[in-house]
């Protein structure tokens, strides 16, 4: 082989290499920025499903009936009292919710969706109640329960006395449900140092130092969960097999407990319609940002009721609007600015505006 066929040969190995590269680095920033926009959506339906938990327990623990009821040990009351809201507000949102009450004993009094524990002795399980009972503060966590989950507890007070408690409970059904129109799957994994207090979730399967939280997923899913893949997600919050991709975040409890993970699954077809058609990612990179036009612009009072944008919320909605949501954002804000002095109007843009360095004299 002459000189110039070996230094052409390995030219084109260099190229080769280098396109290899680049290929693989393009590919790596790629799945990095579907991590963040994933993630973000999940960060987005675990603030929805805290909300809504928790007004929904506020709202119970102030029902005089139920105050009452607790009272007087009519647990039959009670039941049918939280079975009737429960039932009242499925018809509201699409979904049931689970909740029960709670004696000051830590016994259950009442469930909404089965009363067949009532009076079971929950304090071995529940060493936050026992907190509770003295700071008599709300509280709303994810918690290791009997399973994993969000529970928003309110002390239900009467005149100052702790009758009990309200808990309204979240499997995260909903949000496995909004990343299934995504044709994404969400899990819950737990550290099997719970184990004993998730007494429901013991038979569930096991991968590695983790518990399967969530029901309803493939075994075909699973089985590409390796050992392996577990410790990926906890030190780099991905994992990639030949099939699917995982993305992963920790569970934290509100005192910053580490519980598991949520994973959120796409499959690399998925991936790989998103590579071709670059307009699919682009919109689900922009849907919270529309889910928010949405409640904003909708005239139903139950929807708008969760979306009460401050002004300066409403000036940052403006900075991305589509023209025409920007017409009506506009109106929106003159409407309020009319009864604003000319020092509140500065400061309120001022802040809006925080990022960019402002010089001269505003007149």
């Amino acid at each position: 082989m002459r000189q110039y066929q070996k230094y052409m040969m390995a030219l084109l190995i260099l190229l080769g290499i280098a396109i290899g590269y680049f290929t693989f680095k393009n590919q790596e920033n790629f799945i990095k920025r579907i991590d963040i926009v994933l993630l973000n959506m999940l960060n987005k339906q675990l603030k929805e499903e805290k909300t809504q938990a928790f007004g929904f327990a506020m709202a119970l623990a102030q029902n005089e009936s139920l105050q009452n009821a607790l009272e007087n040990n009519d647990s039959n009351y009670t039941y049918e009292i939280i079975k009737r809201y429960m039932e009242t507000l499925e018809l509201f949102i699409g979904m049931s919710i689970h909740t029960q009450i709670v004696t000051k004993e830590y016994k259950i009094f009442a469930r909404s969706w089965d009363n067949s524990d009532a009076g079971l002795d929950i304090k071995s399980f529940r060493p936050d109640l026992v907190e509770l009972a003295q700071t008599k503060k709300p509280k709303l966590s994810i918690e290791a329960a009997r399973r994993l989950v969000l529970i928003a507890t309110i002390p239900i007070l009467k005149k100052g006395e702790l009758l009990g408690f309200v808990e309204v409970i979240h499997r995260f059904k909903k949000t496995k449900s909004f990343f299934a129109n995504y044709d994404i799957d969400f899990m819950m994994l737990l550290h099997k140092r719970y184990a004993n207090q998730s007494v429901l979730l013991q038979q569930n399967p096991h991968i590695a130092d983790m518990i399967l939280a969530t029901n309803d997923i493939s075994s075909d899913l699973l089985a590409t969960l390796t050992p392996k893949g577990i410790n990926l997600l906890k030190s780099k919050g991905l994992y990639e097999t030949h099939s699917h991709i995982f993305f992963s975040k920790p569970i934290l409890s509100a005192k910053g407990e580490d519980l598991g993970l949520y994973v959120l699954v796409m499959g690399k077809e998925k991936l790989k319609l998103f590579g071709a058609f670059e307009s699919e990612l682009e919109s689900i990179f922009t849907y919270a940002r529309k889910d928010l036009y949405y409640s904003f612009f909708d005239e139903d009072p139950y929807v708008k009721m969760y979306h009460d944008f401050n002004d300066s919320e409403l000036l940052e909605l403006i900075k991305v609007a589509t023209p025409e949501e920007r017409k009506a954002l506009e109106a929106r804000l003159r409407e309020k600015f009319r009864n604003y002095s000319k020092d509140e109007l500065i400061s309120l843009l001022l802040n809006a505006n925080s990022s960019k360095k402002t010089r001269g004299i505003i007149r």
